[in-house]
């Protein structure tokens, strides 16, 4: 620190003004505090070529609130039903644990002023990302489903910020599946999903409800571990081919 008080903390106003007198830090005049080589702090706490270190022995976080409501959500088979009201939403950035591996994660944490602290999204020391789906599923916040195992979109990619639809969604409902579209206006209407044990479809998707559209081709390849056995099954409307293997091993068209 390079002007101001002697052994105090140099406050600036907007201007880069320096500010002087008790209460300046966040006083009538609104001013600013420069650290470091920020002479002219472009914000309330502007740091110049310096880290901030925030060090301690609990789960520590930087916590950012708005006063306002946010929601209800969109609702629909595309990600969710509907979840309400936000009323004051807060995301905590921090809260370092010891994951179910052991290795530390950093997570991003929710809350608001009806809703308890969850977790929403962990990235791990080797890098590994989770979204982690837990929420109400209906009657909102309230609802005694609060908190429980919920299904829906994870991941979504858009190609600009005004896209209203993805191109890809990683999507666990209804059961967990990649989804893919041509994005902007138009809905994801393919899909790469397991509905079973050991087995693997891909559809069209029906745009209004998010299931198999009917009528339409579909590739169903299912192992040993299936209900069905080993089996590949390839279906257009009331057309169904199937491959199935034999005890030995061999494919062959069922009877």
């Amino acid at each position: 620190m390079t002007t101001g008080t002697p052994d105090r903390l140099a406050a600036y106003d907007s201007s880069g003004t320096l500010a002087t007198g008790p209460g300046a830090v966040g006083g009538p005049s609104g001013a600013w505090l420069g650290l470091g080589s920020a002479t002219s702090p472009g914000q309330l706490l502007h740091l110049g070529d310096g880290n901030l270190l925030v060090d301690g022995g609990g789960e520590l976080a930087f916590v950012l609130k708005r006063g306002f409501t946010a929601g209800p959500g969109p609702g629909g088979w595309i990600t969710r039903p509907a979840d309400g009201l936000s009323p004051s939403p807060i995301f905590q950035l921090g809260r370092i644990i010891a994951a179910g591996d052991g290795d530390p994660e950093v997570r991003l944490i929710y809350s608001d002023e009806s809703a308890g602290e969850r977790s929403v999204l962990e990235i791990d020391r080797k890098g590994i990302v989770a979204s982690v789906k837990s929420g109400y599923t209906t009657g909102g916040p309230t609802a005694p489903s609060y908190g429980a195992i919920s299904r829906g979109s994870h991941f979504e990619g858009f190609l600009g910020l005004t896209e209203p639809e993805p191109v890809f969604r990683l999507n666990s409902w209804p059961f967990m599946g990649l989804e893919l579209g041509d994005g902007a206006g138009s809905a994801v209407d393919v899909r790469l999903g397991r509905p079973a044990q050991q087995t693997l479809t891909a559809y069209v998707l029906d745009p209004s409800t998010g299931l198999e559209a009917a009528g339409a081709g579909k590739l169903t390849v299912a192992g040993p571990g299936a209900t069905t056995g080993s089996r590949a099954t390839l279906s257009a409307g009331t057309v169904s081919v199937s491959l199935a293997a034999d005890d030995g091993g061999r494919s062959r068209f069922p009877v």
